[in-house]
């Protein structure tokens, strides 16, 4: 049977073809970037449990907002790494699947920023994206010409559909890049600060930068002409991030389209790696709530009789790694970590 001989032939594939290494990567960069979600998620936990009294503290009104807001910096600065990672092993997956460790392992901004630029002018393809999400080559399917149409016409869509949820990331990008920035570098940051009007009641984090070149600005910007005292000439930008529901709201969205996307992105590339790329299709293909259903229901009929059948599918392996050193790297190893409590071993 087919899936027998592609379950006897995995592992000679992943050498030539895909590359063990990045096949293994893959699956710690996924492990590693949920549990990265988790971490937002506890930020919002912390600050529900404050607001409940579940938490006991000392703090009084004001300390205690301040504090809150800068929980809201750190599950935005943790989404901003989450979206950098993200689009960045979007960016190697276009290139050789061998090349993806090496590249992820020492990406630098302007790639991320490259990449933006590419979504932000209409020059990231459906095709590009059937390649970042592991899509199969139709024309390869052992297929009738019309079953062939039929998935090419979904899966055309489908990626069509995801480049909707990449803009919506990068937009979101784009506007927070000026407070993620303050959190890592700088600190200029106010937090706790009341509302800004009787109308307006949210209370807001602040900000503050300086742009001497308005052209090369990312995200958009209200024009004021306040000039502020001499004193504070050092910044030309104040960026307000509201402590309400639907900041929360905002996130949490951006945060569910990551993990669907990363989602995607590893159950596509597993089953081709385990079907040794040819004659599979993805077991999750992302469609907009106006697509056609009968087409799916048709691609779904398709899919269960002649193709997945003949797929090798097991259960996706659990990531493990152990660390096994002898002497002398393991007294080497204690000391470091008695005396720094950190330790770096490299290997040659």
């Amino acid at each position: 049977m087919e899936s027998e001989y592609k379950r006897d032939k995995f592992i000679d594939y992943l050498k030539s073809e895909y590359s063990v290494t990045s096949f293994y990567y893959l699956q710690l960069f996924v492990h590693t970037f949920k549990l990265c979600t988790e971490l937002v998620v506890l930020d919002g936990i912390t600050i529900k449990f404050l607001d409940e009294g579940k938490i006991k503290h000392d703090y009084k009104e004001d300390a205690l907002l301040a504090l809150k807001h800068m929980l809201i910096l750190s599950a935005l600065s943790k989404i901003m790494v989450l979206i950098e990672s993200f689009l960045s092993i979007s960016d190697s997956l276009l290139f050789a699947y061998k090349e993806v460790p090496k590249k992820m392992l020492r990406y630098r901004q302007i790639n991320i920023d490259n990449f933006i630029n590419k979504i932000k002018k209409g020059l990231l393809t459906k095709i590009d994206i059937q390649t970042i999400y592991g899509f199969p080559n139709v024309s390869d399917l052992p297929l009738k010409d019309k079953e062939k149409f039929l998935i090419e016409e979904v899966l055309n869509h489908s990626a069509e559909h995801i480049l909707t949820f990449y803009k919506r990331i990068v937009k979101f990008y784009d506007n927070h890049r000026r407070p993620y920035n303050k959190f890592k570098h700088g600190l200029s940051i106010i937090s706790g600060l009341k509302p800004v009007s009787s109308k307006d009641d949210y209370p807001m984090i602040a900000t503050l930068d300086r742009c001497e070149d308005v052209a090369k600005m990312k995200g958009g910007y209200i024009p004021s002409d306040k000039i502020f005292p001499a004193e504070y000439g050092w910044y030309n930008l104040i960026t307000l991030i509201p402590y309400r529901d639907e900041t929360f709201n905002a996130y949490n969205d951006i945060l569910s389209d990551l993990k669907k996307l990363v989602s995607v992105l590893s159950e596509n590339h597993l089953i081709r790696g385990f079907n040794l790329g040819t004659n599979y299709l993805p077991k999750i293909i992302p469609t907009s709530k106006d697509f056609s259903d009968e087409k799916f229901k048709k691609l779904r009929k398709i899919a269960d009789t002649k193709i997945y059948p003949k797929m090798y599918d097991p259960a996706p392996p659990t990531f493990q790694f152990e660390l096994t050193f002898n002497d002398p790297v393991l007294t080497e190893l204690r000391n470091h970590i008695k005396i720094n409590n950190i330790a770096t071993i490299l290997m040659r």
